[in-house]
């Protein structure tokens, strides 16, 4: 779509986005309607089936709303100093508690994350992304998540580091189609995706990211923002 402008390619989006969510609001109440006409039905294979279709349902709503986290990237966003801490805190509260909940996740922070200059709704989407990640890729009986941050001469870093099952050396996740699934021996559902809109946040602020990973020590994901932020062609 690099041919388009930037406002076309937000109304394509846009339109993409709308048509997408219409249809599968449409097949979800379908199914929802099947569930209840048929609730008092013994058969097992029917149940089998709306239950196959929900689950479809959920994953097509969660590539939607990647496709439009790939949207907010395109617009332009100021960076501002602000209060890393606070951008987490309320990621943690707001966005991921029932997540956190479910999965009986530990977050941990050693200490103040600091404040920087960034795009705030990035910034937001970046942990968001990462933890959610870290958490929901575990098979630990507690899945702990370890947030910290350092400043050096020349880059701010955040680094996300869990004690999951990690990935074979052999996968490189950051070189991972958009649609990439992972190992389904390890994982019920892929994650390349959400690190794909990771790595263009960072590829947004001029940054990058390292992966350290192993199927015996779980993944470690440092994101590196240089001092001086300049905003990349995505």
């Amino acid at each position: 779509m690099s041919t388009y402008s930037p406002k076309e390619r937000k109304e394509i989006f846009k339109k993409l986005n709308h048509d997408l969510s219409s249809v599968m609001h449409n097949i979800t109440n379908l199914n929802e309607l099947i569930i209840e006409e048929t609730e008092q039905d013994s058969d097992s294979d029917l149940s089998t089936y709306t239950g196959f279709i929900q689950k479809t349902c959920n994953v097509l709503k969660s590539k939607i709303q990647l496709m439009s986290d790939f949207h907010l990237i395109e617009e332009i966003h100021n960076p501002l100093n602000t209060s890393i801490d606070d951008i987490f805190q309320k990621v943690i509260e707001d966005d991921l508690a029932d997540e956190i909940k479910s999965k009986s996740a530990q977050i941990v922070k050693t200490k103040a994350l600091g404040s920087f200059t960034v795009s705030t709704k990035m910034m937001a989407k970046l942990l968001k992304e990462l933890v959610s990640n870290a958490i929901t890729f575990n098979s630990s009986d507690t899945p702990t998540v370890k947030v910290t941050s350092n400043m050096t001469q020349t880059e701010f870093q955040i680094c996300i580091t869990d004690n999951g099952v990690g990935f074979p050396a052999k996968f490189n996740l950051l070189e991972m189609p958009f649609f990439f699934q992972g190992n389904r021996r390890l994982h019920s559902s892929g994650n390349g995706s959400n690190l794909t809109i990771c790595k263009k946040i960072m590829e947004y602020h001029g940054g990058n990211m390292k992966i350290k990973t192993s199927t015996e020590k779980g993944s470690s994901i440092t994101c590196n923002f240089p001092l001086n932020i300049t905003k990349q062609e995505i």
